[in-house]
């Protein structure tokens, strides 16, 4: 089943000068927002060219210092390579592209 990212309440993720490093967004087989995960992403680069946040910095969702390739600047045309697993603590495994995640 497909979701539009613009649907599951995204918000894009800042460090600490407020820059755009990553984004967050409702779990796609939680079924409600209300109580839904949070997926956290943070980008290996980010929109504004800069560094990627810190290996050190440490999010729900930050897989031991992962980051994602990212593609696009709003969350319409967001793209995130390679998938998002978040199955081992049984929620969403899948593939954002284009600003949908299937």
């Amino acid at each position: 089943m497909n979701h539009h990212i613009a649907d599951l309440d995204p918000h894009w993720i800042f460090d600490a000068n407020r820059r755009v490093v990553g984004v967050r967004f409702a779990c796609p087989t939680c079924g409600d927002l209300v109580g839904a995960v949070n997926i956290c992403v943070l980008f290996e680069n980010p929109p504004d060219g800069g560094p990627a946040a810190p290996r050190g910095c440490r999010l729900p969702g930050d897989s031991e210092g992962r980051r994602w390739t990212r593609d696009g600047t709003t969350f319409s045309t967001l793209t995130l390579s390679p998938s998002v697993d978040c199955s081992q603590c049984g929620h969403w495994h899948g593939f954002v592209a284009k600003g949908d995640a299937t």
